[in-house]
């Protein structure tokens, strides 16, 4: 079976509310690609990393046919014990947080049509491995799409906004 490998991260900027999400797919030596994408309505970093860890289940499950996803494998590296503990169903969304609990609900959905699925949680910032290494990388997507929009006037979606974009279901 075929695997695809991603990275996410988030970074937060509690001063400046600036959110920034970065993802990191690197199925092949010659087929990565990265994502870099500044998001507003992000309470803090845990929020964020909940919202990558989506964005990635997400992006696979939108882009690949079923047929596709009944042969390939997703690997997952995150460097968020909140995220991960979300997922499995071991942590509880904080009060007043219902959306990070529907963004779980969602990848959860979105796990359940993948064949083969593991989410690892990986120490941030060790070192010069290559899962380190990669981890980094998608540290800096996060943090420059955050400094992007700190320092700038760009305007930016909400992650609700994009969540429903992408075919989320909010209750309302």
């Amino acid at each position: 079976m075929r695997k695809i490998v991603a990275f996410c991260d988030a970074s937060y900027d509690r001063k400046s509310g600036a959110g920034g999400v970065g993802v990191y797919y690197q199925s092949a030596p010659d087929d990565d690609a990265s994502l870099s994408l500044a998001v507003s309505g992000m309470h803090d970093c845990n929020y964020g990393e909940v919202f990558a860890l989506w964005l990635v289940l997400c992006s696979v499950g939108q882009t690949m046919s079923p047929e596709e996803i009944k042969t390939f494998g997703l690997v997952i590296y995150l460097d968020s014990d909140h995220a991960l503990a979300l997922f499995n169903g071991e942590g509880e969304v904080k009060e007043g947080r219902e959306f990070e609990a529907e963004m779980i609900k969602s990848a959860r959905l979105y796990a359940s049509k993948l064949s083969g699925l593991e989410i690892v949680c990986v120490k941030s910032h060790r070192g010069f491995s290559p899962l380190g290494m990669a981890n980094e990388h998608c540290d800096r997507l996060a943090k420059k799409a955050m400094r992007l929009m700190r320092d700038t006037s760009i305007e930016v979606k909400p992650i609700k906004d994009i969540f429903k974009d992408k075919g989320g279901e909010l209750e309302s």
